[in-house]
């Protein structure tokens, strides 16, 4: 079998696909009718789903942070004080957003002296 993992769809097309199942109909279509639901099911989860305003405040706050970040490692105090509207959040606050930057991969940790500091990413492409 390939390296595909054993969704509830998949799992229905292939009883789907057998012959003894093929031959009774009232049990065909209950199959297909929970496959439909499956496939609902997943399209709604995955599908592309609207912001939060606090996602979408986030998202500023995040590009704000990127503006003030250079290749040299900073501490969020350090940012917080050369921005005056970075200076409005907690240090928390920024603290989370920064992770999640990282997790991007725009923006490096480094720890200095038992300090979190963060450098911006630089793309050499």
């Amino acid at each position: 079998m390939n390296n595909k993992k054993l969704t509830n769809v998949l799992a229905l097309e292939m009883v789907l696909a057998m012959e003894e199942v093929k031959s009774n109909q009232e049990l065909v279509e209950k199959l297909t009718k929970m496959k439909e639901q499956f496939e609902k099911k997943n399209n709604s989860s995955t599908g592309s789903k609207k912001l939060t305003k606090t996602q979408i405040e986030n998202e500023e706050i995040k590009a704000q942070i990127l503006e003030v970040m250079t290749s040299e490692p900073k501490a969020i105090k350090e940012l917080q004080a050369e921005n005056e509207s970075l200076a409005e959040y907690t240090n928390q606050k920024l603290s989370a957003l920064l992770k999640q930057l990282v997790g991007e991969n725009k923006v490096e940790r480094v720890e200095e002296k038992r300090v979190a500091k963060f450098k911006k990413v630089v793309d050499n492409q």
